[in-house]
């Protein structure tokens, strides 16, 4: 009888083994998420098209913020889930729904704004970087306005003038030279 118990419970063991592999080997490349409230179609759409182009195996998740599910039925798509909240919860907390909902079915996960376009390169360099390097965990692209001015995005100790200058925009004239002459 224990001899019986020890073979079946091995042939589960293997056959666990191979379900965990199984699941390995069918683990997408790259979730994202973008959290909605009132975005520009218009921008929304091409940033989810940079998406979608990207050249991976992937899925994008969309958490509507809005209260009456603004966003429902826009996007059909086998690599969007949409997600919809029914009141705003706000950019962080609807990010960290997705987090705690996709633990072990992505190798990387992207947090991604609703109104940025990109090269289809871009995630695939960006991944490159962090596989070369297992001690960085997050990374972030170098980030441009549209006429290709570098956009200057948070960092973890922002300087007082940055910190003024993004919130008074009337007084950008006065901190100009402080915040663009810093070197990243």
């Amino acid at each position: 009888m224990e001899k019986l118990f020890f073979k079946h419970y091995s042939m589960f063991l293997k056959d666990k083994k191979k379900l965990i592999n199984l699941k390995m080997e069918n683990k997408l490349d790259l979730t994202a998420s973008i959290v909605l409230f009132n975005e520009d179609l218009k921008e929304l759409t091409k940033t989810v098209d940079c998406f979608l182009n990207t050249p991976l195996k992937k899925k994008l998740f969309l958490i509507d913020n809005t209260p009456k599910k603004k966003f429902k039925n826009i996007f059909e798509h086998n690599e969007i889930e949409y997600i919809p909240v029914g009141k705003n919860i706000g950019f962080g907390l609807g990010h960290n729904l997705i987090i705690k909902k996709i633990k072990n079915v992505s190798n990387f996960h992207l947090i991604l704004n609703p109104d940025v376009s990109f090269k289809v390169s871009v995630i695939p360099n960006l991944i490159s970087e962090l596989e070369k390097d297992k001690d960085v965990s997050m990374i972030a692209p170098k980030v441009l306005f549209p006429n290709k001015q570098h956009q200057y995005s948070c960092r973890r100790y922002p300087l007082i003038s940055e910190l003024l200058e993004r919130r008074f925009t009337f007084l950008n004239y006065l901190f100009k030279n402080c915040v663009l002459s810093l070197k990243f």
